[in-house]
């Protein structure tokens, strides 16, 4: 499919949005989905295990290219190579393979080359990803470490008596 672009000044598209609201509504449509997108790039990058955050990241792809006449599509293409795509979720590049051949051990992903795969478990990839709990994980490092009271700390705070 091929387009054409055309470069509008802001001033011309904020006059035009009241007059036209299907196109305020499809921009205002094309911006959420953006946002939504940039909120997932986040969220993948705060997810600790590389499991997860390649999950997240097959996922994200796979949304990307879904389709109103392809709303699952059957191929997905890594528009990458593994190296870029372990610079895009911080991960080291043995770290990536290892997670995308543990994808595939499980069945969740069937790879037919190098960059051309599918998802043949949706519901397990989606387990994995629900798997993470930000609010959860977020407590656990802000957790003070408890103090341990122990025979030496109480004696070297106690203090001598005097006569």
């Amino acid at each position: 499919m091929r387009g054409t672009a055309y470069q509008i000044p802001i001033a011309t598209l904020e006059a035009l949005l009241p007059e036209n609201p299907e196109l305020a509504k499809d921009l205002l449509q094309r911006y959420r989905r953006l946002i939504q997108r940039q909120q997932q790039d986040l969220l993948l990058l705060g997810r600790g295990d590389a499991l997860g955050r390649m999950a997240m990241f097959v996922a994200t792809l796979e949304r990307s290219e879904r389709t109103e006449k392809r709303p699952r599509p059957s191929q997905l293409y890594l528009p990458m190579s593994r190296s870029d795509i372990a610079d895009f979720v911080a991960l080291s590049l043995e770290a990536v393979s290892r997670a995308l051949g543990e994808l595939g051990e499980r069945k969740i992903l069937a790879f037919r080359s190098i960059r051309h795969f599918q998802v043949t478990d949706r519901a397990a990839l989606q387990a994995i990803i629900d798997d993470y709990k930000p609010a959860k994980n977020a407590q656990r490092r802000r957790a003070k470490p408890k103090r341990i009271k122990t025979a030496v700390s109480a004696r070297s705070r106690a203090r001598p008596t005097r006569p």
